[in-house]
């Protein structure tokens, strides 16, 4: 995420309690090594440096905060279909379980099934999510998204949960 996907570019993060373990294990000059061909590229990292720049000065932190508290909240009201089994997010990430019964948290059968059906009556409607192997659709808008388009979101899958539980025989 650090250059938005623009350019390849990655990093890892860990406190020191972790680093400082690891390095008590390894040669005192490479307490931790890890390298690829590609890695340190000054494109890549002139992409991230202006990437978080932009981030910085649109507040594109705090917008995702706010309004991932805002496309929680409207997911959230989809938790009276007796498909939604649970609704989870952070900033502007979210998913939604799907279950055939909410309190063991069973799969609707065959598995996996009503994940791929909700991907596909989403973008048959316009909204693009993608299913994970783990009865759930991920939501994951841009950092930049206005609650309008907040609203709309909720509002197709208000209306493709219901045509997947239809198209699955899930009761209403």
């Amino acid at each position: 995420g650090i250059s938005s996907g623009h350019i390849p570019l990655g990093a890892a993060v860990m406190n020191s309690k972790i680093y400082d373990t690891i390095g008590e294990l390894q040669d005192e000059r490479l307490p931790l090594m890890h390298g690829f061909t590609y890695m340190n590229h000054p494109v890549s990292c002139a992409a991230g440096l202006a990437n978080i720049q932009v981030i910085e000065e649109q507040g594109l932190v705090k917008n995702s905060e706010e309004n991932g508290k805002y496309l929680l909240e409207g997911l959230n009201r989809l938790r009276r279909y007796d498909s939604v089994g649970d609704v989870r997010g952070m900033g502007m990430l979210a998913s939604i379980e799907l279950v055939a019964d909410k309190e063991k948290k069973t799969p609707i059968l065959p598995e996996n099934s009503a994940p791929e059906l909700l991907v596909e009556e989403c973008w048959n409607r316009g909204l693009y999510i993608r299913s994970s192997t783990m009865e759930t659709v991920c939501i994951a808008p841009a950092l930049i998204m206005d609650r309008k388009t907040i609203d709309r979101i909720i509002e197709i899958l208000d209306q493709a949960i219901p045509a997947m539980e239809k198209k699955l025989g899930v009761r209403d």
